[in-house]
């Protein structure tokens, strides 16, 4: 379930960045990304018969998108860093989907795809993004990678604290403290995020 959480974070970050485009050399460094990545963590996935060089959880990769999704609501012409940033993710997209038994042609075609996809609309039709648009997307990429950082840390604490005490061993429920931490986590930032929107 973390992983398939993961690899849609990363989809829906990679499409919200490659947003920022604002000229056709933005594909560039979205391709160098993209290929970096994809040789440092899926290797296989260009036939290279190497383990992978790099390796991380997708709790702490989390973090870091929540950290590039603040620094463009902050500061949107952030372009060049963005667009590298998404093929990174898309690589890492990729990933995610042979991990969970995807092929990696069809894996490989549906990023490549969608990304190209987001590519031509964003250049050839100016209006298809706006900026207001654009910061909520980043809202929404920052808020959701803050819950892949948090949450699973929380519950996993919890459950923890709990197998170590012994309490509620008798009913077995240890995840729904957790899973109100996660509702009270939603309705502070759907709060935080309402009082932006009046301003």
């Amino acid at each position: 379930m973390e992983l398939q959480a993961f690899s849609l974070l990363c989809g829906l970050s990679s499409i919200s960045f490659i947003a920022t485009a604002d000229s056709i050399k933005c594909i560039l460094p979205w391709l160098f990304g993209f290929a970096i990545a994809l040789i440092m963590v899926n290797p296989h996935a260009l036939s290279l018969m190497q383990d992978p060089a790099l390796s991380f959880e997708p709790p702490q990769f989390a973090l870091l998108i929540a950290i590039t999704a603040f620094l463009l609501i902050m500061q949107p012409t952030l372009i060049t860093p963005a667009v590298f940033f998404a093929g990174v993710l898309a690589a890492i997209w990729v990933t995610g989907l042979t991990s969970q038994g995807y092929g990696i042609s069809l894996s490989l075609l549906m990023v490549v795809l969608i990304s190209i996809t987001t590519f031509y609309c964003v250049l050839a039709r100016p209006d298809f993004c706006h900026v207001s648009l654009r910061q909520e997307a980043f809202i929404i990429v920052l808020v959701s990678a803050m819950a892949m950082a948090i949450v699973p840390e929380i519950i996993n604490g919890w459950t923890s604290a709990v197998s170590l005490s012994g309490i509620g061993s008798k009913h077995g429920n240890t995840l729904g403290p957790g899973i109100l931490l996660l509702v009270v986590f939603f309705a502070a930032l759907g709060g935080l995020y309402s009082n932006w929107k009046r301003r």
